[in-house]
């Protein structure tokens, strides 16, 4: 079925990063087409790649990130190093891409952004705060990316305690999201006026 390979302790399986780079590949043409060449209709399979593919490739990243440190998360000591190793995974290339940013605001005379923003963004908590207060193009992903980041020891624990309480855990954050996407998202708006949500759903 998966073709797993161990490795330093931890399980990978193949499958799922094929799947992940497919998705990747997707958003990555969706974006290149979208911005570069002409605008698409919402209702092309291109522009429903691009949307639905972001939603995929989280589903995949958290599954995977789940399947590598279940055996790992197993105190608040394990908790920490996770979370500093996934800190020292995203902040360092994200730091440089804020910096290149208020380089050119500089450059072109723009009005620099407050220290709120500059210290939302570096230390990521825009994500948990200000879902829309990004400052380099896509990083919101990055904030949802270290929300579910923060999540993952509760889950994991939880799991450990009982597979009730995991389960009903997976069952609340299911209503949440079904809550967010079918009644607090307005279908008779865009989806741009409604983006904020949007990141909060994902």
């Amino acid at each position: 079925m998966f073709n797993k390979i161990q490795s330093n302790s931890e399980i990978r399986i193949e499958s799922l990063d094929y799947l992940r780079g497919i998705m990747a590949l997707s958003v990555m043409i969706y974006h290149l087409t979208s911005w570069n060449l002409y605008h698409l209709d919402a209702s092309t399979l291109l522009v429903r790649l691009g949307i639905y593919a972001v939603s995929i490739f989280f589903i995949l990243s958290g599954l995977s990130i789940a399947i590598a440190y279940s055996h790992f998360i197993i105190d608040l000591k394990s908790s920490i190093a996770f979370y500093i190793r996934r800190i020292f995974r995203i902040w360092p290339l994200l730091w440089v891409c804020i910096i290149a940013v208020v380089f050119l605001y500089i450059l072109e005379g723009r009005e620099i952004l407050s220290l709120k923003i500059l210290l939302l963004n570096f230390t990521t908590l825009f994500g948990f705060i200000a879902p829309t207060e990004y400052i380099n193009t896509g990083a919101w992903s990055i904030g949802n990316e270290m929300v579910y980041y923060f999540l993952t020891p509760f889950f994991i624990y939880f799991y450990r305690k009982s597979l009730i309480l995991g389960n009903i855990l997976v069952l609340l954050s299911f209503f949440i999201t079904v809550y967010f996407a079918l009644f607090y998202l307005d279908l008779s708006k865009s989806l741009v006026s409604q983006w904020g949500v949007y990141k909060s759903d994902e």
